[in-house]
Order: C-alpha cells, then sequence, then structure tokens
C-alpha cells in the first residue's frame, strides 16, 4: 500500500458483537489478490465482547488500510439505522463500494479483482454481484443453497426496472461510489430493508449484472438480525414498509416494479393472517392487494 492513499476500493464493514467471526470476516478482506489499493472501513457499534480489540488488533497490523470507527454507545439501541451510509460512505475514497459484514466473510481471493474488471469493463452497469454459500447454525456450509444462481451459468445483465426484487446477496455487492452521493442524503427512518433501498436507489442510475462465480459467505448465527426475525408477519410487513418508502424518498425508482412488490408481499401477508386465524385482519388488507394488482398492471 503506498502512502498517497489513491484507493480504487472502500470495503465497508459494520460489526457489533462479532468476536467469534470478525478475524475471519477481516482476513477475507486481507487475502485478497489485486492490482490495486484497497481500504477498509469499519463501524463497530459499541460492541461488548473483544470484538473492537480485534479490530484494533487488525489496524496495528495494517495502519494504511484498516480504518475503524469504535463507538463507545450502541446507536443502533437507539435506533438510528442506514450506519454504514452515515458513517462508512461518506469517508469513503474509492471509485468503488464493496459490502461485507463482520459475521461473514470471502473466501474468492480474487472476488475485488473481478468486479473492478467487470465495472470497469461495462459503464452502464452501476453495480454487480455474485453468488454465496451459507454457514448454517450447526457450522456446516452449504455451498449451492440458491436455485437462482444454480441454473445461470454465465454473467447475467440485470435491467434497471428489474433491480429492486432480484435477491443480492448483501455481501457479495461492489457498486459506483459516484452513483450515491445523492443517497446519503436521503432519510431512512422507518426503512428496515436497507439493502432493497439502496438496490432501488442504485437502479435508477443504470444496470446490475450477476456474475458467474461464489466468493463469499453468509452466516446463519442467534445474534444475526435476520435469524432473530421468526416472524413472519412482522418480516412481511417491515418489506411492505421499506417499499412504501422508496415509493415516497426516490423519485424517479420504477414505480411498477415496487407496485408488483407490494402486491407481492401484502398476498403473503394475507396468506399469513389467514394461517394465523386473523381473519379479520386479513379482509383489511384485501383492498390493497387489489391495489397494487391494477397498478402494476
Amino acid at each position: 500500500m503506498n502512502n498517497s492513499e489513491q484507493f480504487l476500493v472502500s470495503i465497508c464493514c459494520i460489526t457489533y458483537n462479532h468476536e467469534k467471526y470478525i478475524h475471519q470476516c477481516l482476513d477475507g478482506f486481507m487475502m485478497q489478490k489485486c492490482d490495486f489499493d484497497f481500504e477498509v472501513l469499519i463501524h463497530d457499534d459499541a460492541s461488548t465482547d473483544r470484538t473492537q480489540k480485534i479490530i484494533k488488533e487488525y489496524q496495528n497490523k495494517y495502519p494504511n488500510i484498516i480504518k475503524p470507527i469504535l463507538r463507545q454507545e450502541n446507536l443502533y439501541s437507539k435506533g438510528i439505522k442506514g450506519l454504514n451510509k452515515k458513517f462508512n460512505f461518506s469517508r469513503a475514497k474509492g471509485k468503488y463500494i464493496a459490502m461485507c459484514e463482520g459475521d461473514d466473510y470471502w473466501t474468492d481471493p480474487l472476488k475485488l479483482q473481478k468486479q473492478v474488471d467487470f465495472l470497469e469493463s461495462n459503464q452502464d452497469v452501476v453495480m454487480c454481484y455474485h453468488n454465496r454459500s451459507i454457514c448454517r447454525f450447526n457450522g456446516e456450509i452449504e455451498e449451492a443453497p440458491f436455485k437462482m444462481f444454480n441454473n445461470l451459468k454465465q454473467n447475467k445483465i440485470i435491467e434497471s426496472k428489474d433491480m429492486i426484487d432480484v435477491f443480492m446477496p448483501f455481501l457479495t455487492i461492489m457498486f459506483r461510489k459516484d452513483c450515491i452521493n445523492e443517497y446519503i442524503k436521503i432519510d431512512q427512518m422507518g426503512v428496515f430493508g436497507g439493502d432493497t433501498f439502496l438496490r432501488a436507489f442504485l437502479s435508477t442510475k443504470g444496470k446490475a449484472a450477476y456474475l458467474h462465480f461464489n466468493g463469499a459467505v453468509y452466516r446463519q448465527h442467534e445474534g444475526g438480525i435476520f435469524s432473530s426475525l421468526n416472524d413472519k408477519i412482522g418480516k412481511c410487513k417491515k418489506a411492505i414498509q421499506t417499499r412504501e418508502l422508496i415509493l415516497e424518498r426516490i423519485p424517479n425508482v420504477y414505480r411498477k416494479t415496487v407496485y408488483k412488490s407490494l402486491f407481492k408481499n401484502y398476498s403473503v401477508l394475507f396468506l399469513n393472517y389467514l394461517r394465523s386465524k386473523k381473519i379479520g385482519k386479513a379482509i383489511k388488507i384485501i383492498p390493497l392487494i387489489v391495489k397494487y394488482f391494477f397498478k402494476f398492471l
């Protein structure tokens, strides 16, 4: 790493009580083999275990690369969300931003190089992503858990209008930093699905691309945000809330896609209400199902 701090990629990482996992995450960053410099921006939200101590050890070892913010007071518990956007994106110096949270990790040492090469050669593509494996609760690695990726045998371009509801694993995405200057200013209060919100914003700037390789592992564990969301009704309601805020706060988004997504989520919510024998609540959302069905047609 030279002293000019001319980074091509900024890796953005948020952590909280990831003592058991942060070594593997940071090692995945530092094993990257590329013909450019990168920086690692970490925001730790006042971990109560040894996470911050481990981060400091890596910072001492790689002082020009590892750049942490180590909180003493937890912000998420105060309702402050979008920590990457607020504290990592705003200080990123790279042309591209890559994402990975502290409990996940990368496995392909050429991951960054592959993604940068693709984005450099395809100026109409604003973000790219790839396949990933899952580390299950019992520690077993499931290498090919997604049929949608298994059926793909090569790179694939995703049109802007289709980006919002295409599954793009958060720990695999890379996008152009110059596309998110406006995004940093958008109020994210009430948004639960930050990755969906970001994807919706980027869809207004260009296309996405699936790159055909598996280069990361998503870890399931009891402390994970999504692992704790066992309530299907609650998940559905939060997905709906995020999509309604997308319509409200991202003016140029392809609205028909959002309408279709709202129709699907309200339909799933309806079925879950019926399964839970909450008939009154199921009946109340029928007009919303009909509304968004006709809006996306």
